[in-house]
């Protein structure tokens, strides 16, 4: 069937065609539509899904047709997407949830709500690859929508990347919502029939259906450890910017899914936690029964994310794969403690000028030998407890502070849809911004700004009364 142009009508129904979306899919043809006129922005805008005529396996597409249409009314969830009653020029009371359109075949069609904020696929395309934070969060709420499908006895079985779209466009500080499109093979758990897969996404169980040939008898049911399997293909994508088994021919990526071990994502994304590392494996599991649930795998993400604390960033930073630079962090800590030296120096002066009304300018060298650490008790007018930390940087503690903990923070495509009596169909990436921390504690001098608490070197000559330096190196 050709392409529609923009304003066509499907038949005695409201919808005018506004245009062409991407079907990625080859069972179906996509359409943004408006109930009126398209002139009139106030029209909804809604989706029109129409099964594609095809000799061969064009009754296959109507069936899948019918198949979403009758599992979408019965499921009601905001991470699915939601299927509309068609409606009728006429007054004529709407009972249908899928028809049959007036062009050359007749191919059936349905009606679905609008989701305007792109798709996984198209994040991926966008960045290469997420941050750890939002391919974790995406991932969460997605298994938690297939727990609740799980839980009506439904397998939705082409979990991808295509196949989840967002409610409005995914922007940073906006909340992430992914919804469940495309159930069109989706099946109730143990029902055979429509199967169909899509190779990179697809578990070793059903794999090893087409590669070995094995009757129909012999089929791997439908069960939800097979759209966890598919879940964490996604996730592994989102993370890496590749598929799991990516770069072979369909034959060895056959092979590779039943028996091989997919490389570590931790391997492409160097600052990946190995919990995360965990996470994808499990999903990924050849077993089904060693794979959680998507309940479980839900509950799983979210505690990594508590635990290494991470959040959703939107966008991959092109530094993400490098360590972070120890030698910049040293020489900044350098450079704070030369300037709270300063500072030092400058109320002392003030303080000294203040008491004899001459200035007495401090013996330079013995400042300087009191920043290293090499002087002697009671050997100039200004003595500051130094120490040395790890890292060479110069530690100053304020005579008066109180030793605390300072805290710290962890640096921290397009396979498509094959039938079984496969029409063909093709089986259609890299940074994680780095939670690098800034030092808090040599951000606020206030420590060493009261005068009083230099004017009587007498009060500071023992240093051993502050054992715990306050860090302010970084």
């Amino acid at each position: 069937m050709a392409r529609l142009s923009n304003g066509s009508r499907l038949g005695p129904y409201p919808y005018r065609i506004v245009k062409a979306l991407d079907s990625h899919g080859g069972m179906s043809d996509i359409y943004l539509a408006a109930e009126g006129s398209i002139d009139n922005p106030q029209a909804p805008r809604v989706v029109i899904k129409i099964s594609r005529v095809h000799q061969e396996f064009g009754a296959f597409f109507e069936n899948t047709i019918y198949n979403e249409s009758e599992r979408l009314r019965n499921l009601h969830h905001r991470g699915i997407v939601r299927i509309l009653p068609v409606k009728m020029d006429s007054d004529m009371r709407n009972v249908s949830f899928a028809a049959r359109t007036r062009l050359s075949g007749e191919p059936w069609f349905l009606v679905l709500e609008y989701l305007g904020g792109g798709s996984i696929d198209d994040l991926i395309d966008k960045h290469k690859r997420l941050d750890v934070g939002s391919a974790l969060e995406i991932t969460r709420k997605i298994a938690e929508t297939l727990q609740f499908l799980h839980d009506q006895k439904q397998v939705h079985l082409d979990i991808k990347p295509e196949n989840v779209l967002f409610r409005r466009p995914v922007e940073h500080g906006a909340p992430l919502e992914p919804v469940l499109i495309d159930f069109g093979v989706a099946r109730t758990i143990g029902q055979d029939g429509l199967e169909a897969r899509t190779l990179s996404y697809a578990p070793p169980e059903r794999v090893q259906v087409y590669k070995e040939s094995r009757p129909p008898e012999m089929l791997t049911r439908p069960h939800p450890s097979m759209d966890v399997y598919s879940l964490g293909a996604v996730l592994y994508q989102m993370l890496t910017g590749r598929r799991p088994f990516e770069g072979r021919s369909n034959k060895k990526l056959s092979s590779a899914i039943m028996e091989g071990n997919p490389t570590l994502p931790s391997q492409y994304v160097r600052t990946l936690p190995a919990s995360v590392d965990n996470i994808v494996l499990a999903a990924l599991a050849k077993d089904p029964d060693q794979r959680p649930s998507a309940g479980e795998l839900a509950r799983n993400i979210e505690i990594v994310m508590q635990t290494e604390r991470l959040a959703p960033g939107l966008v991959a930073s092109s530094g993400a794969n490098k360590r972070p630079d120890r030698r910049r962090s040293r020489g900044m800590g350098l450079v704070l403690g030369l300037a709270v030296l300063v500072l030092i120096v400058a109320v002392a002066f003030v303080m000294n000028y203040a008491a004899d009304s001459v200035p007495a300018w401090p013996n330079w060298v013995d400042v300087i030998s009191i920043a290293l650490g090499q002087s002697d008790e009671g050997n100039g007018d200004i003595s500051l407890p130094v120490q040395s930390s790890s890292s060479g940087s110069i530690i100053i503690v304020p005579p008066t502070a109180t030793p605390t903990a300072t805290p710290t923070s962890k640096p921290t495509r397009k396979p498509t849809s094959t039938p079984a009596q496969p029409p063909a169909s093709t089986p259609t990436a890299t940074s994680t911004p780095t939670a690098t921390s800034t030092p808090t504690a040599t951000s606020t001098p206030t420590a060493i700004s009261t005068p009083t608490a230099i004017s009587t070197p007498t009060a500071i000559s023992t240093p051993t009364a502050i054992s715990t330096p306050t860090a302010i190196s970084t």
